[in-house]
């Protein structure tokens, strides 16, 4: 146990630089303050504006001074007497009061633990010291716990004064926390809010800062991005809290508020006309399904937009203080080389969970009708040329039971610039080669859309023959769909209608099949033409071997016969 003695400036000076709590004084030249300071008006006069009035008259009548008014006095002439008489009670009581501090050493003994609980309660102020990093994290796993168990929370206390709402069972309420503010703004406190403004990443511009928003991840060439199951729990839990009326989708008054702390709906949504691009229900709001499909698609095709939502909209604050934004991302393992003459890549399978699919075929095929499917809408037979890009996801149920997201892309107008164009398909993992069965000059398309861009066999695909339910028709080109796709050693067409949901499911889980296995789908040589291929050149091997052994033996028989 230590005493201490100092006066109302000295405390409230370190009160201001040490602690949250308010205090009769706000000043912060320590310049100024002297215990032994004798009495000076000006030095008084000084100070005057920073008192906490208030708090002061209650101090004082708690210490038996009752000589200052009840309201704070506005001097304008400190020369009268009257005045002169004020400023010196205002020096008896900030200067020369002596205030004793009794400091009291506990014990965190377990077996010391009633005694602690005796002092902490008497105590005004707590005073925790820590040494190493051991005991720090007991300061928030255990101490700060046992204080509040204890009803030891004074800024709780002070809110409920001002506001029986400022304040729950489990901590302030968005009510209290600016009420505090505003009442450290009050007081002169500035650097306590900006302090909690730093602590969660603000600028002096009050923007976020830019290494919160867009981390560092490390994606190296032909890898993706994707969400974690952290990611996913995490916008379970917020889709969940926002469905206010509890019915299974997000209508746009609960859109609204869940992006209220966001610039709104992101830009990238918008390009890609939400909420047309996922699942919705019957009502036209988005389901948990879409939802999460969604923000699979948009990490997939811009990470830095997905990291950056989360952070505003509190993925890094909730649960656990020292999780970072980067939790909720994953990054695959880099994808092979596309080489379909080789082993490796025919046997390879890829690190995903999304894939990327463009659906090609000639207009008026059944791209577009195909993509609303894949979203379970009716179909609708008011033919509409696509012009822009179209672009959908939706979940997958692959065999077993593994679930992936698949996103289907129509070019549009854009076909021809994209298929020519190397790094869009290279984020492209599955090609989806579509052809109206019921139209006889359909599948030339296909065929002379190959031969225009031979990169596009380097690729996994899938061949669909659409509107099954229609008479099938003889195709007017140089091959039918099925020899052509047998001469790629590839499986034949599927003969598909967006009026047979079983077929639709299978061609889905087709397409998620080849991407995942993109060797399996992928134009390639015969296996029996490669393995014929390497017989020769094994046996060119033998013989060069065969060669070198007898011409070594040959010199060195040479050689012996010289000497």
């Amino acid at each position: 146990m230590k005493f201490m003695t100092t006066n109302f400036v000295q405390c409230a000076v370190r009160s201001c630089s040490k602690t949250t709590d308010a205090f009769p004084l706000q000043y912060t030249d320590l310049t100024l303050i002297r215990q032994e300071t004798e009495f000076d008006s000006a030095f008084i006069l000084n100070i005057l504006p920073r008192l906490d009035w208030n708090a002061l008259v209650k101090v004082a009548s708690e210490l038996g001074n009752n000589a200052l008014p009840a309201d704070k006095p506005e001097i304008e002439n400190p020369d009268l007497e009257e005045s002169q008489q004020l400023l010196k009670d205002l020096h008896n009581l900030l200067v020369e009061s002596p205030i004793s501090t009794i400091i009291v050493d506990t014990s965190a003994d377990p077996m010391e633990r009633a005694t602690l609980q005796q002092e902490i309660k008497r105590a005004n102020v707590i005073w925790l010291v820590y040494s190493g990093h051991y005991t720090c994290e007991r300061i928030t796993l255990f101490w700060m716990p046992f204080f509040r168990s204890m009803g030891v929370n004074f800024l709780k206390n002070a809110l409920l004064e001002i506001s029986p709402t400022a304040v729950t069972a489990t901590g302030i309420t968005e009510e209290g926390f600016i009420l505090l503010n505003k009442l450290y703004a009050e007081k002169g406190r500035h650097e306590t809010t900006w302090g909690i403004l730093r602590s969660f990443h603000y600028t002096d511009s009050l923007s976020l800062e830019d290494t919160f928003l867009y981390p560092k991840l490390d994606v190296p060439v032909n890898s993706s991005v994707e969400l974690s199951p952290e990611g996913y729990r995490f916008l379970v839990d917020l889709f969940v809290l926002f469905d206010k009326d509890n019915d299974g989708g997000l209508n746009d008054l609960e859109l609204e508020s869940l992006f209220k702390p966001s610039p709104g709906i992101p830009k990238l949504w918008q390009e890609f006309n939400f909420p047309q691009t996922t699942v919705r229900n019957d009502l036209g709001n988005i389901t948990l399904q879409g939802w999460l499909a969604q923000w699979s698609m948009t990490t997939y095709l811009d990470y830095k937009t997905t990291t950056a939502y989360l952070a505003l909209l509190g993925f890094e604050s909730q649960h656990q203080s020292m999780r970072k934004i980067t939790d909720a991302l994953k990054v695959t393992r880099p994808r092979k080389q596309r080489n379909p003459s080789t082993r490796s890549y025919r046997n390879s399978v890829v690190d995903r969970n999304v894939f990327n699919c463009y659906v090609v075929g000639s207009p008026g095929s059944g791209k577009t009708s195909l993509l609303t499917a894949f979203l379970n809408r009716p179909f609708t037979e008011i033919y509409s040329p696509t012009i822009k890009p179209f672009t959908v996801v939706n979940s997958v149920e692959m065999t077993g039971g593994k679930q992936c997201y698949l996103i289907l892309e129509e070019l549009g107008e854009l076909e021809p610039a994209v298929l020519e164009n190397q790094s869009r398909l290279d984020s492209c993992d599955v090609l989806c080669f579509v052809y109206d069965s019921s139209d006889p000059d359909s599948f030339t398309y296909l065929v002379e859309l190959c031969q225009k861009n031979p990169l596009l066999e380097r690729l996994p695909a899938v061949y669909v023959a659409l509107k099954a339910d229609l008479d099938r028709q003889q195709q007017r080109s140089s091959m039918q769909p099925d020899a052509y796709t047998s001469k790629l050693n590839m499986a034949s067409p599927l003969h598909v209608s967006v009026q047979w949901p079983q077929a639709l499911n299978e061609l889905f889980v087709q397409l998620s099949e080849a991407a995942l296995r993109p060797g399996s789908a992928t134009p390639h040589v015969d296996l029996e033409e490669e393995e014929s291929n390497l017989i020769p050149m094994a046996a060119i091997a033998l013989g060069l071997g065969a060669f070198a052994v007898t011409l070594s033996w040959y010199l060195r028989s040479f050689s012996h016969g010289s000497h």
